[in-house]
């Protein structure tokens, strides 16, 4: 329950630019809320049942936004897997098949039987694992890697359980959750082989039986059935494939489970280039030195084929890791750091029975007891006092052995945590500043079905808020400079994206101010002021009237929208300055007066020698929240060297 608490407690709830900009992450989260494939190879098994996931945990909306109910989709695979762990930290050192008449020497799943330390140590070391950076990265924000770290320990589960049963049902499962490598982590199938050899070679029989292996091969290719949904999406939606020109359906599909993807990180990675001393020192941060190296340790003193199993995973995987230096491979090694844990594990246990060897009862007494009498006797009595008091001592120094280990564990696990918990803690961070811009362009209240242009930071947060969170659904976002092909539709352009759209708008597209972020492009012109708008009538330039204005407020800005109307052709470009005023005198900011003024209305880019006679033109400001009493509008026009005031106007605030 521990790291259930602390993932949920650092759940990833927002994004940050760069996380809006990074395939995986954000090709995750698309994939889960719309059913579309994520990255090569499409991971269907895993996005499949994202899916699902995402669906039902509507159910927890109240609580958890869709980032968190994404993110959570990973914790659903990390506690499995830690509890997975913990079971095997207990299980591998049994025998394959325990004597029935030694209940000593059984374990029960929970660790019954087991000795106290034995069982705080497993606890220990899961916290530990739990709490390494990249297990706790992915545990809290969406990707598969936990989901590969469960697949590859339940393998391994699955594979001692056929050790000690024989038995052809565990064989066809264990066969089925390799097959799932082929639909899900692809890299999980470089463990497979260490798999095969652990069966065959203690059952080399299993050969001679066709029957079996036709079995086995179904069971293990079946997942592969569920690339059709890969295909199915991809036909149906050709603009989810990406770049390139493929001449059908089919070729794209071949093309894209091929998983050209990340190869340029390899190149020339096989060849020897020394030792990868950069990969060395991440995983030892990792695991740090004792755990990698105890580790390896602990694995050897296993018993032959399950040391020969978790070793030869290691050994399998070492190749492509190194080859893969300059990619993932610090992602694609999590799934491995489990079998160091549960080596360190293996080796205190080791330790732990050989003192324990050293405090046997027999020996006390010198074997089986003789009859003895006078002084003979007297003799006997103090060597059995003399043998117990060393026995005392020597089970004395035992006690602080299983102490020092356990806490030595404790230890581990502790400083993992206070050491990464300031990294990986996602939750409100002060830089997740990602979707902002699109909850301000929504903010302005576009028109039900509008096409809204916005730069790339802002269309990306505007497709995620749309798509994903749900808000505003009818809302579509175009490149700004894509932006005319819409007029005459409900369109807005941002202020941001719109340099780069008005040189491809027409002479005749009316502009017009939607709030603070947004510019409405029309093709007709508004005649009156909305109906919530306060009324003023008050001409204050050459052809300009402020018809009315209206005020808006939330708790960073107040923003003050003003209403232009052009009352004859107008042959001069107006400015405006707004200067808000608290009991006569100009607001201050940082010990400067706040002038706010721009060369042109709406933004700047709406020169007033291009309005039309009668049109409305809204106009948007945005004043300090707190202070502002009233507003000075002043028009005037720039001269060279000066300025030329034409009118002004008081408005109140409150």
């Amino acid at each position: 329950m521990i790291p259930l608490a602390v993932y949920l407690s650092t759940l990833q709830n927002s994004l940050t630019p760069k996380d809006l900009a990074i395939a995986d992450l954000i090709t995750h989260h698309y994939a889960q809320a719309t059913l579309r494939f994520a990255n090569a190879p499409g991971y269907p098994l895993f996005t499949i049942v994202g899916w699902l996931w995402f669906q039902a945990s509507a159910l927890l909306a109240p609580w958890f936004n869709p980032i968190q109910r994404l993110s959570l989709y990973s914790t659903l695979y990390a506690i499995p897997a830690l509890a997975l762990l913990y079971s095997l930290l207990i299980k591998i050192q049994l025998p394959a098949s325990p004597p029935a008449p030694s209940p000593d020497l059984r374990l029960s799943r929970s660790g019954e039987g087991a000795g106290g330390e034995v069982v705080l140590i497993a606890v220990c070391a899961t916290l530990f694992f739990a709490f390494t950076r990249y297990f706790w990265h992915y545990s809290v924000s969406t990707e598969n890697y936990t989901s590969a770290t469960l697949q590859i320990q339940l393998m391994i589960l699955l594979a001692l359980r056929w050790q000690e049963r024989r038995n052809e049902r565990t064989l066809l499962w264990l066969a089925f959750v390799c097959g799932l490598s082929l639909a899900h982590q692809v890299t999980v199938a470089l463990a497979v082989p260490a798999f095969i050899v652990f069966v065959l070679g203690q059952q080399p029989d299993t050969l001679r039986k066709p029957r079996l292996i036709f079995k086995t091969a179904l069971v293990a290719f079946a997942p592969l059935l569920s690339y059709a949904y890969v295909y199915w999406r991809g036909a149906e939606h050709p603009e989810w494939r990406g770049q390139g020109q493929w001449p059908s359906a089919w070729a794209w599909f071949v093309d894209f489970v091929s998983t050209k993807q990340g190869q340029h990180t390899l190149g020339l990675g096989w060849l020897w280039e020394g030792i990868p001393r950069d990969m060395l020192r991440l995983v030892t941060n990792e695991l740090t030195l004792p755990v990698l190296v105890g580790g390896l340790i602990g694995l050897c003193l296993l018993p032959r084929w399950r040391a020969g199993l978790l070793l030869g995973m290691i050994a399998v995987f070492a190749p492509f890791l190194y080859i893969d230096r300059d990619g993932n491979w610090y992602e694609t090694i999590i799934a491995l750091y489990p079998l160091w844990v549960i080596g360190i594990v293996v080796l205190a246990n080791r330790v732990l029975r050989v003192s324990a060897l050293r405090v046997c009862p027999r020996t006390a007494f010198g074997g089986r007891a003789q009859p003895a009498s006078g002084v003979r006797a007297i003799r006997e009595a103090v060597k059995t006092h003399e043998r117990v008091h060393a026995l005392a001592q020597r089970a004395n120094g035992q006690g602080w052995l299983k102490a020092a280990l356990v806490a030595s564990f404790a230890l581990l696990a502790l400083t993992k945590f206070m050491d990464n918990y300031p990294i990986e803690n996602h939750r409100d961070r002060p830089d997740a500043t990602g979707l902002a811009p699109g909850w301000a362009l929504l903010a302005d209240a576009p028109a039900q079905g509008a096409w809204v242009a916005g730069t790339y930071a802002e269309n990306l947060a505007l497709d995620y808020l749309t798509q994903i969170w749900g808000v505003r659904p009818d809302v579509k976002r175009l490149s700004a400079t894509l932006a005319a092909s819409k007029l005459g539709e409900p369109l807005y352009v941002s202020r941001s994206a719109m340099p780069l759209a008005q040189d491809t708008l027409p002479a005749s597209a009316r502009l017009s101010a939607q709030g603070l972020n947004l510019i409405a492009v029309k093709t007709e012109i508004s005649a009156d002021p909305p109906p919530s708008a306060r009324l003023v009538g008050q001409t204050v330039g050459p052809g300009l009237e402020l018809a009315g204005y209206e005020v808006f407020r939330d708790a960073e800005h107040l923003d003050l929208a003003l209403y232009w109307r052009a009352t004859r052709p107008m042959a001069l470009d107006l400015a405006i300055s707004l200067r808000p005023l608290n009991g006569g005198q100009l607001l201050n900011a940082e010990g400067q007066p706040i002038v706010i003024d721009s060369l042109h209305p709406v933004g700047g880019f709406y020169p007033t020698t291009r309005w039309l006679t009668g049109e409305i033109v809204r106009d948007d400001y945005a004043l300090p929240a707190e202070g502002a009493q009233q507003a000075r509008v002043v028009v005037y026009r720039a001269l060279a060297g000066g300025y030329e005031n034409f009118g002004d106007a008081l408005i109140p605030l409150h």
